[in-house]
């Protein structure tokens, strides 16, 4: 063997995750595996050496990510037989969507559910074969041993690798010119609607996850919302609000709940649940005009402002675990709560909290609102003191060790953190929401937009130069909803759009423009956050509408749930948002949420259609 293959191999015969960008990759550079970062070299070097290619993908703050990586990921017996016979690569699937996206369907398609880590087992072809989320080290409560499953894939490899077949996918096209049809939204309606828990919000069953597309598109429909839709975006929003899936201390949500009742959340925060609860709760506010929304978006933004803002940019997400227990910056001891505060102060929490001796979570207690406070009708008759008490509390939860920060920013959420912030102003919750935003769009253009492309993230200072349509779909977005603010951004438009462009093909949109990975189509699955595949047809159409040119055809609407910010895009190709054409910003908080500003000098609305010169009066 010559030096130079000598040297090329080498390579591959050791962990290099420490050279990793990725927070999450780094939390594996220490496991015996001799894990690789996905790349062209890794795959070519699979297919040189007929390695079956074992490819693990996770996330910095996903609790089982970190078990696994404590168990079958250190067991130095598991690392050996992985290292002999197999090629492992780590992917975080926050920084790789693409090939998260592709191993996850087939994940689902194999096993009929989801989750990371995501543990797949493909070919050096790119051929996935067997895929799997956690695993004990060794067979366990009916579940069996990473080990004997290692042994089992290679001789399942060496028995059938001549039936393997290569990805092949269903390309869900450019979509169909369709004529405007307010039926078909009203069924679409309907059918969300009936699919809502109407005991405890949200989607029926557990695990219980923000349904934050599903409440966007409830929230843009026509006014007068039906009472069956004003019910479920209601009971939803209260139940995330009051129970918890909400951090009554110091405000934000945690990234989802794992019983029906929204009690006991799995405790990573994520920055795109912060920032679409900040969307969400502000429309709501505006609709209904309920304090309770108000203030739990004002929270949720100082949440951001304390825990993950970083310059004028967002950390992406907040660990589940501390110091390896789930939850336990957030938990409380019954005695602890005793000891903490005074009789007086106990009594109170008590009166709004289930506080019991037995607890709701491993023995202690996670803080939820009694249902007897949470109703619309009720009222708490000491704010100012129960604040007291919880500020209280707060203060001695920051002596505590607190989770680690994943201090990646990323491109796309916090291009969703700056709308929210934006929608939060239109809502009259705080007053520089459209300033704010202002400055994320700049601070990205400076920092993530290079000769090379639109980074999808960075952490301190490096840029990760893979592209994705989602990162592009919600710049163009932001900057088409902050031109609607000041009438000044025609050429960054007419930039992000073009760029759009070079993630359309003949099929349909694609995922990702880079040359490592397959080309993949986008997502079409508006959860947990839009597609980019929907924010590119909502921004691009909004551009179209300010740069006065031809906006797309009416665009066919998806299926429910599934596709619910797809569809408010839809709406807005359908002529179901209100126009306003006119040289002045427009009273946010008097015109209705489906409402779309274009900066002309001649006034002018359109609704349905229908254009007529003027104001209408509600913009007035």
């Amino acid at each position: 063997m010559c030096h130079t293959q000598y040297l090329k191999n080498m390579t591959f015969t050791q962990n290099n995750l420490d050279r990793a960008l990725s927070p999450y990759l780094n939390q594996h550079r220490h496991n015996p595996i001799w894990w690789q970062e996905w790349s062209q070299e890794a795959i070519e070097y699979a297919r040189e050496h007929d390695r079956v290619l074992f490819v693990s993908v996770g996330y910095a703050t996903c609790h089982w990510c970190h078990v696994m990586a404590s168990e079958a990921f250190s067991d130095t017996e598991i690392a050996d037989y992985v290292n002999r016979w197999f090629l492992p690569i780590k992917v975080d699937r926050e920084q790789r969507p693409d090939i998260d996206h592709v191993m996850m369907q087939f994940l689902v398609a194999t096993t009929g559910q989801g989750g990371w880590p995501l543990n797949v087992f493909l070919s050096p072809g790119i051929e996935p074969f067997f895929a799997l989320t956690y695993a004990p080290p060794a067979s366990r409560s009916g579940m069996p041993g990473f080990l004997d499953i290692l042994h089992k894939v290679k001789a399942f490899y060496e028995q059938k690798r001549s039936t393997l077949r290569p990805l092949t996918f269903r390309w869900p096209g450019n979509g169909e010119k369709a004529a405007p049809d307010p039926s078909r939204l009203e069924h679409l309606v309907s059918e969300t609607t009936s699919q809502f828990d109407s005991q405890n919000g949200g989607m029926r069953g557990a695990p219980k996850f923000p349904p934050h597309s599903s409440l966007l598109f409830l929230l843009h429909q026509p006014d007068p919302l039906s009472e069956t839709t004003r019910f479920a975006v209601e009971r939803t929003l209260d139940s995330m609000l009051h129970g918890g899936l909400h951090d009554h201390l110091q405000g934000g949500f945690f990234r989802y709940c794992v019983d029906v009742t929204w009690t006991i959340p799995h405790f990573e925060k994520m920055l795109y649940d912060q920032a679409l609860m900040i969307w969400n709760l502000s429309l709501a506010y505006r609709r209904f005009g309920h304090e309770r929304y108000r203030d739990a978006a004002a929270a949720t933004i100082r949440c951001l402002d304390e825990t993950f803002l970083d310059d004028c940019l967002f950390y992406s997400a907040h660990d589940a675990d501390t110091a390896d227990e789930e939850g336990g910056t957030y938990l409380w001891s019954y005695d602890e709560l005793c000891r903490a505060l005074t009789s007086t102060e106990f009594e109170l929490l008590s009166r709004h909290y289930h506080i019991t001796r037995q607890g709701n979570f491993e023995g202690k207690i996670h803080l939820v609102r009694r249902r007897d406070t949470v109703t619309p009708e009720a009222q708490i008759t000491e704010p100012e003191a129960l604040q007291a008490v919880e500020q209280k509390l707060l203060a001695l939860r920051r002596r505590r060790a607190q989770p680690e920060t994943d201090r990646k920013h990323v491109t796309a959420w916090n291009c969703l953190t700056a709308i929210g912030l934006l929608q939060a102003e239109r809502s009259g919750i705080i007053t520089d929401g459209i300033y704010r935003a202002r400055s994320v769009l700049e601070t990205l253009v400076r920092n993530h937009w290079t000769a090379d492309g639109l980074a999808r993230s960075s952490i301190a200072g490096q840029l990760q130069h893979q592209e994705f349509l989602e990162d592009h779909a919600a710049l163009t977005l932001l900057a088409a909803l902050l031109h609607e603010e000041t009438g000044d951004l025609p050429e960054l438009l007419n930039r992000a759009d073009e760029n759009l462009k070079a993630f359309h093909t003949e099929n349909g949109w694609v995922e990702a423009a880079n040359d490592d990975f397959l080309a993949v189509p986008a997502d079409t699955f508006d959860h947990p956050t839009p597609t980019g595949r929907s924010l590119a047809l909502w921004g691009r159409t909004l551009t179209a509408l300010q740069q006065q040119t031809a906006p797309p055809f009416p665009h066919e609407y998806g299926p429910a749930l599934q596709q619910d910010a797809y569809n408010c895009a839809v709406m807005l190709t359908q002529g179901e948002f209100h126009q306003i054409d006119g040289p002045a910003p427009i009273p946010w908080a008097r015109v209705p949420i489906n409402t779309v500003q274009v900066r002309t000098e001649r006034p002018q609305y359109c609704y349905q259609g229908v254009c007529r010169p003027g104001l209408p009066e509600f913009a007035l």
